[in-house]
């Protein structure tokens, strides 16, 4: 999870992944040069559990340079991307190892989040990945999309996961 200046919603995506159901995990978060008072959220954080481990970049390179960095140090077998001003449903790893599992064939998966305003206000839900028609493409090549909601219902986990050796062959590629 690359993040730069992020506290005003980091605890909350920390906490987030930290609660996951699903407990086998390595958490990398990758401080991308903030000036604020992320360095200290982060370090009292990876204080109180293990599983995080902190990259610290001297200078922000952006978040595309931070996520490469994280994918350089990941060691599990899945990749999952979260945002510093993410919310996680606690489901939302179990749910995505479970379907690759489930799934050898699928690559990389999406989900859907829910849009939350500045002032936690929840609104629209997008699913992902889309199809061109902008509707949420169900099973595609080596995509697919699962289907949930925070409280167990019709949404799914936000964001993606995709097998390590998929993103480490992408990223190899210079992609």
């Amino acid at each position: 999870m690359p993040v730069y200046n992020g506290e005003r919603f980091l605890a909350a995506a920390l906490a987030s992944i930290c609660g996951q159901t699903y407990r086998d995990f390595e958490f990398l978060v990758i401080d991308d040069g903030s000036t604020d008072t992320t360095p200290l959220i982060l370090a009292d954080a990876a204080r109180r559990d293990s599983r995080i481990r902190i990259i610290t970049q001297p200078a922000n390179a952006g978040v595309v340079a931070a996520r490469n960095a994280g994918l350089q140090q990941a060691q599990g077998r899945f990749i999952a991307v979260m945002d510093s001003d993410d919310v996680a449903v606690p489901e939302r790893l179990a749910r995505q190892a479970s379907h690759f599992e489930a799934h050898p064939d699928v690559a990389v998966l999406g989900g859907a989040v829910q849009l939350i305003d500045q002032d936690s206000v929840a609104g629209r839900i997008k699913a992902y990945p889309l199809e061109p028609d902008g509707e949420p493409a169900r099973r595609s090549g080596a995509v697919s999309h699962v289907a949930g909601r925070a409280d167990g219902k019709d949404l799914g986990a936000s964001g993606e996961a995709r097998e390590r050796d998929c993103a480490r062959r992408h990223h190899d590629a210079g992609n």
